[in-house]
């Protein structure tokens, strides 16, 4: 049964004009549960509900398909980018999900916040 998360996590990234596959029944164990294509770019995305975690086989794919050259990451609802950590965030300071001010880069392939592309010179991804 798909979480409610992974629902607003899909439609998201559908607004984004991203073709979203879910993973769940295709895939083997461990692996994210979306796949995003946009331009001949693959994300993929672990969506985990609040009181979720992500457990140790999740964080090794994540890590694998990062090592592979993917952008693969999980999000978690009421938090954003759980995995793996980044120390930049987002200047609203909200997760990527609820950030208002996210605008697609002119390179097409991060989000960002547009408050920190306005104040400051070294933009900073929100992922």
């Amino acid at each position: 049964m798909a979480s409610k998360f992974k629902n607003k996590t899909k439609a998201q990234y559908e607004k984004m004009g991203y073709k979203v596959v879910s993973l769940v029944k295709l895939s083997e164990a461990g692996l994210t549960d979306l796949m995003c294509l946009k331009d001949g770019k693959s994300i993929f995305i672990e969506c985990k509900e609040a009181d979720d975690t992500l457990k140790p086989l999740q964080e090794y794919k994540i890590d694998l398909l990062i090592e592979l050259g993917f952008e693969a990451f999980c999000l978690q609802d009421g938090k954003g980018k759980i995995y793996p950590i980044d120390k930049l965030r987002c200047k609203c300071d909200v997760p990527f999900m609820d950030c208002k001010n996210a605008v697609e880069a002119p390179h097409g392939d991060k989000w960002y916040c547009s408050k920190d592309l306005h104040h400051d010179k070294n933009t900073k991804s929100i992922f």
